[in-house]
C-alpha cells in the first residue's frame, strides 16, 4: 500500500443505504485505498433506522481497513452529516463520497495529484456516469444532469461563485482544510439558517454548491477534472417523471435560495419573463418537457414567495 505525500480525510455519508449498492461502494473504497492510502475513511451514519455498523460487509471493511471507523450523527439531513464528517476528520484534503457512488481505483491517487499541481483550487470534482439495471427512456437524458451525469472532454476551473460551468458535483467532492474551515465557520456563526441539502425525503440540492463555493469565498477557485471518475448508482424510479419533477422544483428552489443568502438578490420574474417562459412551455412537444419547466418555475416562485415573507428561516 502506498502512502502518499498528502493527508487524505475520506468521508462517506450515509442513510438507509441499499446494502448491494452500499456494499459495492465501500469496495471501490477499498481498492482505491490499495493505491493511494488515506489517513482516515470516516462513515457518517446519519441516524439509519437500521445502524449500519452492524451490517456485516462494513464491519468487514472495518476491519480490513485499519484507518476506518463508524460514527453517528443523530441530526438527519445530508448538511449535518457532512459537518460532522468535517468536524471528526483531520486530512488536508476532504473526500465526500455518496453511499452510491463506486469510484475508480485510482479516485484518491488522481485527487491528491490535483491538489498538489493546483494549490489554488480548494474545491473540485470530476466526470461522472451513471449506472442503472434498466435502460431509461430516451426523453429522460436531457435531463441526467440533474441526476449529477457529467461528461467532461477537458479540466475546467474559475473563481467565479454561480459558474455551471466550473461547479463541483457533490459526489466525490474535494475539498481541502482551509475551505472547510470557512465552511463550518459560516454555520458556527449563524449565516446558515436554512438547510439546503436533502433530509426525510426532500429534494433540496444547494448544499453541494454552497460547500463548493467555499473556495471562492477565501480566494480560491473550484472547479472540474476529467482524470477523476467515479459512476452513481441510479435506480428506475428516479428516471420517473414524477421523480424529476420533485428533483427540477429542488433544484431551482435551493438555487434561488442560496443565491439570496449569498447575495441578497431574490430571483424573481418580471411580467416579460414570465411570458415568454409560458411561450416556450407552450410550444414544447412533450409533455414530460412542460411538466418539468413548470416544476423549475414552481421551485423559483416558492422560493421567492418565502424569502419575501421572511419565514425562510429553519
Amino acid at each position: 500500500m502506498t502512502t502518499g505525500s498528502k493527508s487524505i480525510s475520506v468521508i462517506i455519508c450515509t442513510f438507509n443505504p441499499i446494502d448491494e449498492v452500499f456494499k459495492r461502494c465501500l469496495d471501490s473504497v477499498r481498492v482505491a485505498s490499495s493505491g493511494y492510502n488515506p489517513a482516515e475513511i470516516i462513515i457518517v451514519d446519519n441516524n439509519s433506522t437500521d445502524p449500519v455498523s452492524a451490517r456485516n460487509y462494513v464491519a468487514g471493511f472495518l476491519d480490513n481497513l485499519a484507518q476506518s471507523k463508524v460514527i453517528v450523527e443523530r441530526q438527519q439531513g445530508l448538511t449535518h452529516a457532512r459537518l460532522r464528517g468535517i468536524h471528526e476528520s483531520m486530512g488536508e484534503l476532504l473526500i465526500f463520497i455518496d453511499d452510491d457512488n463506486l469510484i475508480d481505483g485510482n479516485y484518491f491517487s488522481k485527487a491528491a495529484e490535483i491538489s498538489q499541481n493546483h494549490s489554488f483550487i480548494g474545491a473540485y470534482s470530476g466526470r461522472v456516469t451513471l449506472e442503472y439495471d434498466t435502460e431509461p427512456a430516451s426523453w429522460t437524458k436531457r435531463y441526467w444532469g440533474m441526476l449529477i451525469y457529467r461528461d467532461l472532454q477537458s479540466d475546467v476551473w474559475s473563481n467565479l461563485h454561480f459558474n455551471n460551468e466550473t461547479m463541483p458535483n457533490g459526489a466525490g467532492l474535494c475539498i481541502t482544510r482551509d475551505v472547510a474551515s470557512h465552511y463550518v465557520k459560516l454555520f458556527d456563526e449563524g449565516n446558515r439558517n436554512f438547510v439546503l441539502d436533502r433530509s426525510k425525503g426532500s429534494l433540496l440540492s444547494g448544499g453541494d454548491n454552497d460547500l463548493a463555493m467555499c473556495a471562492c469565498d477565501i480566494g480560491k477557485g473550484m472547479g472540474l477534472f476529467k482524470d477523476l471518475h467515479l459512476r452513481h448508482y441510479t435506480p428506475a424510479k428516479r428516471f420517473s417523471l414524477e421523480y424529476l419533477s420533485r428533483l427540477a422544483y429542488g433544484i431551482y428552489f435551493s438555487y434561488a435560495v442560496l443565491l439570496y443568502m449569498r447575495t441578497g438578490r431574490i430571483d424573481k420574474d418580471t411580467f416579460r419573463q414570465r411570458v415568454k417562459h409560458y411561450l416556450q412551455v407552450s410550444l414544447m412537444k412533450r409533455k414530460e418537457d412542460r411538466i418539468i419547466q413548470r416544476s423549475c418555475r414552481n421551485g423559483l416562485k416558492d422560493a421567492a414567495k418565502i424569502i419575501e415573507s421572511g419565514n425562510w428561516n429553519r
